[in-house]
């Protein structure tokens, strides 16, 4: 029995990339069931010797996972991974590529890193004693392609935004709040398994990230004297606290601070949409073909200057100040070639991410390659085993459910009661490959055979 385990760590960004992998490799014949959860589940569950070993694919393997990741391989599991920050990371020149997110320590662990970038790629040959890479493009956004698709999806939840706010300009920031306590902490470097260059780029990229928020906040003020009639959604990181946001913007009227929306329904339903620089979502809304703005203020700073030429401010157009690009937002000037421009961008984010049609395809060869070499089939009781580990994993995620609505969201109700408070069942349904598909608050895992 061929299981492909495919976990996520924001539902709301991954689970329609992770929905597409799961459909391709069951129509490839890549694999015989497909998993999709929760990744703190599905590493507990792994570890405890609780699923059916198969293959698991996940997005980082820091050096403080080495533990989880060793036992995982020890009770027969095999893990791959993608590095879901390595399409814009920070590194100069004179730096080797950075191995924060798959860190060598943890690459023993590791079946097969897929790439999505030459240089990456090149990076990883050192490592090939320890773990295989092959580059095969940037995986999350390769459903993005599929317009048909992305319309069946986020059809409905577009039009819900475009309703309920109408014209109105999205902005984005890139977890500021959380990184201003480790200023300075050692300690913060050692458990993360940062090297030095490593530590002091996060550091001062928090600082520029803090400069640009000034920024966004003034651009903000601007916006809301002179153009009242248009509303600012302002979405936080998912790093970010919600409540820090709405206490800076309160008393503003026409902002409004919210994250209850796909990341992708949002970029899609959004008139005008401002980015912070060096952020995954810059190639997110160049595949989409959405106009991209920066605020990135002028400075003499080496790595302000370096943040500028990033590839990610290669996808929209940077402005100096506040004034400059309420301007540009504002005038009803028609701009001439638009759509031949945004095609360029998309063309610039895809080429650097390596991401065509068959970036899909290459990743189910490549995974019915690994069961090959190994026997992952059960010759008895394959249907009790199955039977106890579906059970298993919903009886977790049920309890996981309300783990996280009592004290991740802080939902104040007693135990009796928490099936009205605390749950928030949707019934609806859309079409996934001519497949109605259930859509629920809580579905933690979700199983494709």
């Amino acid at each position: 029995m061929r299981i492909l385990y495919l976990s996520y760590e924001i539902k709301s960004r991954e689970i329609h990339f992770l929905r597409e992998i799961a459909y391709k490799t069951i129509k490839t014949k890549a694999a015989d069931i497909v998993y999709i959860g929760n990744k703190y589940i599905i590493f507990k569950l792994a570890t405890l010797g609780l699923l059916i070993p198969g293959v698991i694919f996940i997005k980082s393997a820091q050096k403080y996972l080495n533990k989880k990741l060793k036992r995982m391989k020890e009770n027969g599991f095999k893990i791959v991974l993608q590095d879901a920050e390595s399409v814009c990371d920070l590194y100069k020149e004179t730096m080797d590529y950075d191995m924060f997110m798959k860190h060598p320590d943890s690459l023993k662990f590791i079946e097969t890193i897929y790439t999505a970038r030459t240089d990456e790629n090149n990076c990883l040959k050192k490592y090939d004693k320890i773990c295989r890479a092959k580059k095969i493009g940037f995986l999350r956004f390769s459903y993005l392609l599929n317009k048909n698709y992305f319309r069946k999806i986020y059809g409905d939840e577009i039009n819900k935004i475009q309703q309920e706010y109408g014209k109105h300009i999205l902005i984005l920031t890139s977890s500021t709040v959380y990184k201003f306590p480790h200023s300075g902490n050692k300690s913060f470097k050692g458990s993360q398994g940062m090297n030095e260059e490593r530590f002091k780029l996060t550091m001062d990229w928090a600082n520029y990230s803090h400069k640009n928020l000034f920024s966004i906040c003034e651009f903000i003020r601007v916006f809301s004297e002179k153009s009242k009639g248009i509303k600012i959604i302002f979405r936080p990181h998912p790093s970010e606290s919600k409540e820090f946001y709405c206490t800076l913007f309160n008393g503003i009227d026409n902002v409004i601070v919210e994250n209850n929306f796909s990341i992708h329904a949002s970029l899609a339903a959004a008139n005008s949409i401002i980015l912070p620089p060096i952020s995954t979502t810059s190639f997110e809304a160049a595949i989409m073909e959405k106009e991209i703005f920066y605020l990135m203020p002028k400075s003499r700073d080496e790595l302000d200057l370096f943040i500028r030429n990033h590839i990610t401010t290669k996808l929209g157009t940077i402005y100096d100040d506040p004034i400059s690009l309420h301007k540009a937002i504002t005038t009803k000037k028609i701009k001439k070639d638009i759509n031949k421009l945004l095609k360029n961008k998309k063309l610039i984010a895809t080429n650097f991410i390596n991401l065509t049609e068959d970036t899909l395809l290459n990743f189910c060869d490549d995974i019915k390659n690994i069961f090959l070499k190994e026997s992952y089939y059960f010759k008895k009781s394959v249907n009790k085993k199955l039977k106890f580990q579906d059970l298993i994993i919903k009886a977790t995620s049920y309890l996981f459910s309300i783990y996280t609505n009592l004290f991740f969201n802080k939902k104040k109700f007693s135990y009796l009661n928490y099936k009205l408070k605390g749950f928030k069942y949707e019934n609806d349904t859309y079409m996934y490959h001519d497949k109605a598909i259930k859509r629920t608050e809580c579905g933690i895992f979700e199983k494709f055979t």
